[in-house]
């Protein structure tokens, strides 16, 4: 069905694009200054490694099935929400 896909898409895109921003907010918080630019940086490029190595296995694992792959990947994104839980009150100054 093409409206659940697009729909998938959307809300996929949504949760990815707010993850990115509060995790950021998180680590200024925490991270002392002087420190700040080389951890954040070096944040960042594990996050661009991760996704090229992610994207790469995925690809594979669309070549054996990609119903299986939407599964695997379901599971995986629902377990890393609850796993990366950032609580409000660390958010707050």
């Amino acid at each position: 069905n093409v409206l659940l896909i697009v729909m998938a898409i959307v809300l996929g895109g949504a949760i990815g694009l707010t993850r990115k921003p509060l995790m950021s907010s998180y680590m200024q918080q925490y991270i002392p200054s002087e420190k700040r630019a080389t951890i954040m940086s070096g944040v960042n490029m594990l996050r661009t490694l991760s996704i090229v190595v992610a994207n790469l296995i995925v690809g594979k694992l669309a070549g054996w099935s990609v119903e299986n792959t939407m599964i695997i990947l379901g599971i995986i994104a629902i377990a890393a929400a609850f796993i990366s839980r950032v609580e409000e009150g660390h958010l707050v100054d």
